[in-house]
C-alpha cells in the first residue's frame, strides 16, 4: 500500500483532521479494492469475498466517522441562521422607550444637537401636535414654540434635551404622554 507523508507544518482543527483520515482511508481502499480487482490466483472467489467485505467495513468505518461531523455542521448552520434572524430582527427594531417614558439624554448629545425652527416646526407637524400641546410636553407655552420656529430664540439646554427625547420617540409614545398629562422634560 502506497501512504502519502503528511505535512507537518500543517495545523488544523481536529474535525479536518477527522475528515483528512477519512479520505486516506478512503484512498487506501481504492488501492485495495484495484489491486484485489485484478486477480492473479486461482482463489478469485476469496479475493472478491474479501474485497466485498473490505468495502463494507469501509464504508461502515467513514460513516461512523463522518456521522458526527456532518450533525455538528448542520447545527452550526442551524444557529447560524437563528443568529442572523435575530440580527435582521434587532435592526429593525426601534429603539423606542417603553410607553409613559421619554428615553435618557446624555449631556454629549444635547451638545452636539443641532436645532432649527425648520427642524423644530418638522418634529412638530411629524407628531402631529399643536403649539400648545407640543409646549405643555416641553414644559414651555406655545408662545415659545413659536419663538423658536420662526427662529427669533434658540431652547435653552433643559428643553434641547426634551427636544432630543422627542425626536427618539414614536407618535404613538408622544399621543400617550400628552393623554396623561406628562412632559417630556
Amino acid at each position: 500500500m502506497l501512504s502519502r507523508p503528511r505535512p507537518t507544518n500543517f495545523h488544523s482543527s481536529d474535525h479536518e483532521v477527522g475528515i483528512r483520515s477519512i479520505l486516506h482511508s478512503s484512498i487506501k481502499l481504492n488501492i485495495i479494492a484495484c489491486n484485489l480487482s485484478h486477480p492473479t490466483s486461482p482463489m478469485s472467489t476469496f479475493q472478491q469475498t474479501l474485497k466485498s467485505e473490505i468495502v463494507r467495513l469501509a464504508r461502515r468505518e467513514i460513516k461512523q466517522q463522518a456521522t458526527p461531523i456532518i450533525s455538528g455542521i448542520k447545527k452550526l448552520k442551524a444557529a447560524t441562521v437563528a443568529l442572523k434572524a435575530e440580527i435582521v430582527a434587532l435592526q429593525k427594531a426601534k429603539t423606542v422607550a417603553p410607553a409613559g417614558q421619554a428615553p435618557v439624554i446624555s449631556d454629549e448629545e444635547v451638545k452636539t444637537a443641532r436645532f432649527s425652527g425648520a427642524l423644530i416646526k418638522r418634529l412638530r407637524t411629524r407628531h402631529g401636535l399643536s403649539r400648545n400641546e407640543f409646549g405643555k410636553l416641553i414644559g414651555v407655552t406655545g408662545f415659545a414654540v413659536i419663538a423658536w420656529e420662526t427662529n427669533e430664540c434658540k431652547p435653552k439646554a433643559d428643553r434641547r434635551k426634551a427636544l432630543i427625547a422627542l425626536r427618539k420617540m414614536g407618535k404613538r409614545q408622544v399621543v400617550k404622554m400628552l393623554k396623561e398629562g406628562q412632559a417630556v422634560a
